[in-house]
Order: C-alpha cells, then structure tokens, then sequence
C-alpha cells in the first residue's frame, strides 16, 4: 500500500487535506479523497469541550462514589435514573440561555 498526503492552504482560513491510496493488490485504480478545513474564530476554539485526561485527578475516587450513590438511591427508589441524567451538558448549559462559556468571568 501506498499513500500520499497533502496538506495545501487554499486561503486564509482554509486548508485542504487530500490523501491518495494506492494499492493494487486491492484496488484496481488508486483512489483520492479530499476534506477542506474551516478555521473557526479565535472565540470558538478558545476552550475546548472534549473530556479530559483523568491522570492524577485526585478527585475521581469521590466522583466515582457520588455516581455509586445515585445509583444506589434510584435502585432504592429514591432518586432518579442516573443513566437518564446529562452530568456534561450541564456544565456548559443554564436553563433557557443555551451554552455558556464557564471562563467569561475571568479577565
């Protein structure tokens, strides 16, 4: 097999990714695929919302056993269904005002 990648700027905001795949003991013709690349405003890539590494978080043992607890209760009857509850959404969400970015307070 053999490929080649391509990494080309075709403006200030846009770049384009083009790979080709060759092999012939599989394909009969190589092939090429191409994505272009949108470069968001510094504001939209300012904090990033993907889960973090866990590695010398401290704090997983209690959140670990506040999850243990909650499922505790809903199967005690007195809790909701926690596999029913949204623990990242509401971290970024407030109630009727969508996404909020949890740094604007700071300078």
């Amino acid at each position: 097999m053999h490929l080649v990648e391509r990494w080309t700027r075709t403006g200030p905001y846009t770049l384009e990714y083009e790979i080709t795949i060759e092999d012939p003991t599989v394909w009969i013709q190589p092939w090429t695929v191409k994505q272009e690349f949108t470069k968001q405003s510094d504001q939209q890539n300012r904090i990033y919302y993907e889960p973090r590494c866990i590695e010398g978080n401290y704090g997983l043992p209690g959140l670990l056993h506040g999850r243990r607890m909650e499922e505790l209760a809903f199967a005690q009857g007195r809790g909701p269904d926690p596999a029913t509850k949204d623990y990242v959404g509401t971290l970024v969400e407030t109630a009727g005002q969508g996404r909020q970015d949890p740094f604007s307070d700071r300078p």
